[in-house]
C-alpha cells in the first residue's frame, strides 16, 4: 500500500496524495506552498491537521465551522515559499492582512484593555491594514 506524501493514508496507485490531502493541495493557489503547509502542520499520531498557532485539530469538512482548515500567509508581503501555514478560519479572518507579530501585539492589547489596562493605540499602526482598506474601498466603486 502506497502512503500519501503528506499523511499516513493510502494514496492509491499512480497518485501522490490521498483523496483527503488532494482536496486541500488543489483548493487554490500555489500547490507547493499548500503541500509544505500541510506537511508542517500534520499530526501523524492522531492523523489530523493542526492549527499552526494554537495546535488544536482543524475541521476538514464543515466550511462553516470556526475551526475549518484554511491556508494563511504569516507575512502578507512574504511571498509563498515557507510563508503559508494552516490555521482555523476564525483566526485567519480576524488576522486579515496583519503580519503575525502585528496580530499578536494587537491581541495582547485587547486582552490588556479587557483586564482593565490601557489599550496602546500604537498597535493600530498596521502597515498592511491600510492596503486592505484601500482594496475594499476600490471594490465599492
Amino acid at each position: 500500500m502506497a502512503k500519501c506524501f503528506i499523511c499516513i493514508r493510502d494514496r492509491g496507485k499512480m497518485k501522490k496524495y490521498c483523496p483527503r490531502c488532494r482536496k486541500f493541495v488543489y483548493r487554490a493557489g500555489n500547490k507547493q506552498a499548500h503541500v509544505q503547509a500541510l506537511i508542517l502542520d500534520y499530526d501523524p499520531v492522531n492523523d489530523v491537521f493542526r492549527c499552526h498557532y494554537t495546535k488544536i485539530p482543524l475541521e476538514e469538512d464543515d466550511t462553516k465551522s470556526p475551526r475549518y482548515l484554511t491556508f494563511e500567509h504569516v507575512d502578507p508581503d512574504g511571498g509563498e515559499k515557507g510563508n503559508v501555514v494552516l490555521t482555523m478560519a476564525v483566526l485567519n479572518e480576524s488576522k486579515t492582512d496583519m503580519t503575525y507579530d502585528e496580530y499578536v501585539r494587537f491581541c495582547r492589547e485587547v486582552v490588556r484593555a479587557h483586564d482593565g489596562g490601557r489599550f496602546d493605540e500604537k498597535v493600530l499602526d498596521l502597515k498592511h491594514w491600510y492596503r486592505l482598506a484601500r482594496l475594499r474601498a476600490g471594490r465599492r466603486k
